[in-house]
């Protein structure tokens, strides 16, 4: 029985191989060339029947490799740590402290995907590696917006679920905090921290920021700004989604090729399901969000100008001038680039600054991860306390 990407494929290559066999027996182009043309003609085609095949079997492999990621059975598990706080649409993760008195690693995921990239599997977890370094991790995660959340801007966000969540883990351990902050989760983080850093410098000891913009002028402006206060936050999910594959389309072709090579009961197979899955699960957003987003960071590219304001107040960075910070850059990011996160070192200016050969997701689950950018994070953590 066809499957509908084997009947598609098949069926294009019947029409494809007939047509051209077809001009190739009949040469009813040939006539009407002159002799010295004949030739070239004919190679011509021969030429335009190699490129047919060569983009047959590279389509091919193409859809062999999507229809065996949407099959693969792959299932990740329910985490078992215990949530300590909620608010909203926000919830924070504890993954355990080894020792009563390990420094805190707060976690802060993009608002646009879910929050297990810092635990992606068993064996691709940050949070796990941070655990068995000796550090006590937590995962702030973010789910589906509430009803209360609908009208939401990134500044509430900010405001009304991230400070909150640091205040509490700061309540309840009163120990040394580290915070990790992943793409958006690192501007998110520059903010929380501040607004509240004068009142929490006893507790929070230092920033790493991963792969996060600062300057917007090099990247892609067309986010799906068009989208009213109203609109559904699924559709404002599949816009991004759309958006994110239009930066470099032909990774698709490549990706999904070379998982058509796979063996899909191998640990490379379920590891390359895992991270597809979550790079697709994007969660849904407030149009505001975006609206926000592409009018401070694109349009007036607020960060660098430093004239971003949040909760009416415009952002003062000269309390994180003295913060322990580490700026960490994929060099192959796609989505951020380099240039553009490297500006923010006006924001974090004596941060140190890692520059890895890996591109914006790889660096939270590739295989060289944990030694090209964990250990190495982990090491900074111990020269910063």
């Amino acid at each position: 029985m066809h499957t509908p990407y084997q009947m598609t494929s098949e069926m294009m290559r019947f029409f494809c191989h007939n047509i051209a066999m077809q001009i190739l027996q009949q040469q009813w182009l040939l006539p009407m060339m002159p002799p010295s043309l004949e030739t070239q003609g004919m190679a011509l085609l021969k030429k335009s029947m190699a490129l047919y095949e060569e983009s047959y079997d590279r389509l091919q492999q193409l859809l062999t490799g999507m229809q065996q990621f949407s099959l693969h059975p792959y299932q990740r598990a329910t985490p078992s740590q215990e949530s300590i706080w909620k608010s909203g649409s926000c919830s924070v993760r504890d993954y355990g402290s080894p020792t009563a008195d390990a420094p805190i690693i707060f976690c802060i995921p993009s608002l646009i995907n879910r929050s297990y990239i810092f635990d992606l599997h068993e064996n691709c977890s940050l949070m796990q590696f941070l655990h068995k370094a000796g550090y006590h991790p937590i995962l702030l995660e973010w789910h589906n917006p509430t009803q209360d959340e609908e009208a939401f801007g990134l500044s509430d966000y900010i405001i009304h679920r991230l400070e909150g969540a640091i205040c509490a883990i700061a309540e309840r351990y009163a120990k040394p905090m580290f915070m990790v902050g992943y793409c958006l989760g690192g501007i998110m983080s520059i903010a929380a921290l501040a607004r509240l850093l004068p009142t929490l410098k006893p507790y929070v000891k230092g920033l790493a920021v991963l792969a996060m913009p600062w300057d917007f002028t090099p990247m892609v402006t067309a986010l799906p700004s068009h989208m009213s206060s109203n609109e559904d936050p699924l559709n404002v999910a599949r816009a991004l989604q759309q958006y994110f594959w239009a930066l470099a389309p032909e990774k698709m072709l490549q990706k999904f090729t070379y998982f058509s090579h796979l063996d899909p009961t191998s640990a490379l197979a379920e590891h390359f399901v895992a991270t597809e899955r979550w790079c697709n699960d994007i969660l849904p957003l407030p149009a505001q969000v975006i609206q926000e987003c592409t009018e401070q960071f694109v349009m007036k590219n607020a960060l660098v100008h430093q004239t971003w304001s949040v909760g009416g107040d415009m952002l003062d960075y000269t309390p994180l001038a003295t913060l322990k910070s580490l700026m960490i850059f994929p060099q192959k990011d796609h989505i951020v680039p380099e240039i553009s996160a490297m500006a923010a070192i006006q924001a974090l200016p004596f941060a140190n600054i890692l520059q890895v050969p890996m591109g914006h997701v790889g660096i939270m689950s590739s295989r060289r991860a944990p030694q090209q950018v964990w250990q190495p994070l982990v090491d900074w953590f111990a020269s910063a306390l």
